[in-house]
């Protein structure tokens, strides 16, 4: 599989970050055992040394991004439309906080999902997907639409995903790590 082109380029932009700090290094076994997994361990659940989720939980974001490059290879791609929103969307993420914004972007422009299949799921997916590219904007007003949709649903995820946009929206113009901190929630 070709990689995306966005993706390859966001990555050389992290090259020389902190990937290789000690608790975020991976080495070339714990890589290829985390390239085995299935999506949903590796992205979901972790629990195994190197995979997308560990790293991230342990704030090696630079070194997730890496993971999920060797993991999408290996992978040939997402195995279905959620999956690749959700990736799309972590990738982007883990982006976000190494400062890498242009290259955030470029992942979490391509995390939405197919309303057609997926129904309420992806329309509160995709309204979230909206504020959150609304902060890297700076659009408060985008952030709030999102907001407004999302109030409309009665899903969980739908109120937890209000709380984020809210801070988000305070915390507009600052680093995308600090705005998603508890004290911008609050």
């Amino acid at each position: 599989m070709r990689l995306f082109p966005a993706f390859a380029s966001a990555l050389f932009a992290i090259a020389g970050s902190s990937a290789s700090a000690a608790p975020c290094s991976v080495s070339k076994e714990e890589r290829a055992v985390a390239s085995e997994l299935d999506w949903e361990t590796f992205d979901q659940e972790g629990g195994v040394r190197g995979s997308f989720r560990d790293l991230v939980e342990k704030g090696c974001h630079a070194a997730a991004v890496e993971a999920y490059r060797a993991w999408l290879e290996r992978n040939r791609g997402f195995p279905d439309g959620r999956a690749k929103g959700i990736g799309m969307f972590h990738i982007g993420q883990s982006l976000a906080f190494t400062g890498n914004r242009e290259g955030a972007v470029m992942m979490i422009e391509q995390s939405f999902r197919d309303e057609q299949v997926e129904g309420q799921t992806a329309i509160d997916w995709n309204a979230y997907v909206h504020g959150v590219l609304g902060f890297f904007a700076g659009d408060a007003e985008r952030i709030a639409k999102a907001r407004a949709r999302l109030a409309q649903s009665d899903r969980t995820f739908a109120n937890r995903q209000m709380t984020v946009l809210a801070g988000l929206r305070r915390c507009l113009g600052k680093p995308y790590a600090e705005a998603m901190s508890r004290e911008c929630r609050n």
